[in-house]
């Protein structure tokens, strides 16, 4: 049986980046979104990961980058 998220994933980079930046609290982060500290550390994890990747250099990223591709 797969188990369904029923979590509104807008909160996560307010969440990742308040915690992050010392602004919040882990647990209660965690209490007030009703989500596990597992949870938010695989979120930390996901958010870490997605920086290193958007500050590499260019020959790490494997080519060349516009500014489209910055825009999303």
């Amino acid at each position: 049986m797969e188990r369904r998220s029923h979590f509104i994933p807008t909160p996560k980079p307010d969440a990742v980046l308040g915690v992050l930046t010392k602004r919040r609290m882990i647990l209660e982060t965690c209490r007030q979104l009703g989500i596990s500290e597992q949870t938010l550390a695989r979120w930390r994890k996901q958010a870490v990961e997605g920086m290193e990747l958007a500050l590499a250099d260019k020959t790490e990223r494997g080519g060349r980058e516009t500014l489209e591709a910055w825009a999303g």
